[in-house]
């Protein structure tokens, strides 16, 4: 179980840090008064939050937003049916004054295919399966924030009682990777794959799944057979992270990741 202070952290990195890119997409802006809510909220409630990254990083957004005090949630996940017809399930509807906000939410980690320049959204892609950044990109901006403007979906939100949006804003965390041996101006991170890992970066901390949403690495510092150990394990899940001496955080992928194509 994750310390109060590495769990606040997490809090900090999913509810306050910065967005994954610059996009057209409309951001949610930083709700007033979250950094200082934050610090005295009590976390008692989270410590229950669900492990799987996708489900936590929601998590944390639906508790911020149902206990700041101006704003009120008022819907995570609900399932939406017209017409014995499931439509979808926005991730969060909550009020915030007069408004009422569609919120869509994102936690992602992309790599830049080596030989990429990293100039086109598709050179950025997950760290052991399909994802693409374009793609998500596109999915956010022609599925999920326009699904609360179809009228089927309006009646099912009418139907529950729930209000229909008046604004709509989509929050992306995560890291983008650049291969270790090539600089993006986009990437805070750096990749590599196994074989590379003594050359590019010999010491580091591992990051456990729960600590890929912005906690400081528990472990200890590890070298040579260690590291390789470490990491040879957690490719057994897929990807595993890694946190450098100087903080900066490493992906390191398994032979037949995507980011190991042209």
């Amino acid at each position: 179980m994750l310390t109060d202070a590495a769990l606040r952290a997490e809090l900090r990195w999913c509810l306050l840090g910065p967005a994954l890119l610059s996009t057209d997409l409309p951001l949610l802006p930083r709700p007033a008064g979250l950094p200082a809510w934050l610090e005295h909220a009590d976390l008692t409630p989270q410590r229950g939050a669900p492990s799987r990254l996708g489900r936590r990083f929601e998590s944390h957004w639906a508790w911020a937003l149902g206990g700041l005090p101006d704003w009120t949630l008022l819907a995570h996940e609900q399932q939406l049916r017209h017409d014995k017809i499931t439509l979808g399930a926005p991730d969060i509807l909550a009020r915030h004054g007069a408004d009422v906000w569609h919120i869509e939410l994102a936690v992602k980690f992309y790599l830049c295919q080596r030989g990429a320049s990293g100039a086109a959204l598709s050179h950025w892609v997950g760290p052991a399966g399909p994802d693409r950044l374009d793609r998500k990109l596109d999915r956010l901006r022609t599925h999920q924030l326009p699904l609360l403007e179809r009228p089927a979906a309006r009646a099912a939100l009418r139907a529950l009682g729930l209000p229909c949006p008046t604004q709509r804003g989509v929050v992306l965390r995560g890291v983008l990777f650049a291969h270790w041996q090539r600089d993006h101006p986009r990437a805070t991170g750096r990749w590599c794959g196994l074989d590379d890992l003594h050359a590019a970066l010999p010491c580091a901390r591992l990051l456990h799944r729960r600590e890929w949403l912005g906690a400081s690495p528990a472990g200890p510092l590890l070298s040579g057979a260690d590291l390789r150990d470490a990491v040879t394990a957690e490719h057994q899940r897929g990807a595993a992270q890694l946190c450098a001496p100087s903080g900066q955080r490493w992906m390191i992928v398994p032979a037949d990741s995507p980011a190991q194509g042209t």
